[in-house]
């Protein structure tokens, strides 16, 4: 008999639950960090496999004679007005670096 559309499957869901115990086991995010710091290329691998492969963007093209001095200003600096006005100020950006 076919699963239901949605319906989670047995082996998948016991394999993730067996590594979930495993990993809670062998010292859970502190154990890691410390295996991560002996294997970095490996845990950077590991976490670039897991993270999303798709990206819902939109992208938005404006012609550089529409842009304001302050814009321009940002592009030359690197940095992206959209980002600055979704995120915060600059002022909250520069103390996350």
């Amino acid at each position: 008999m076919a699963r239901t559309k949605g319906a989670q499957n047995k082996v998948g869901a016991q394999v993730k639950d067996n590594l979930l115990a495993v990993f809670t086991r062998l010292g859970s995010t502190a154990a890691m960090a410390e295996w991560a710091k002996e294997h970095q290329t490996e845990f950077y691998k590991m976490y670039a496999s897991l993270a999303p492969k798709e990206i819902d963007a939109t992208v938005t093209h404006r012609d550089e004679s529409a842009l304001t001095d302050a814009e321009l200003a940002d592009i030359a600096a690197g940095r992206s007005a959209g980002v600055i006005e979704s995120q915060g100020s600059a002022e909250e950006l520069s103390e996350l670096h």
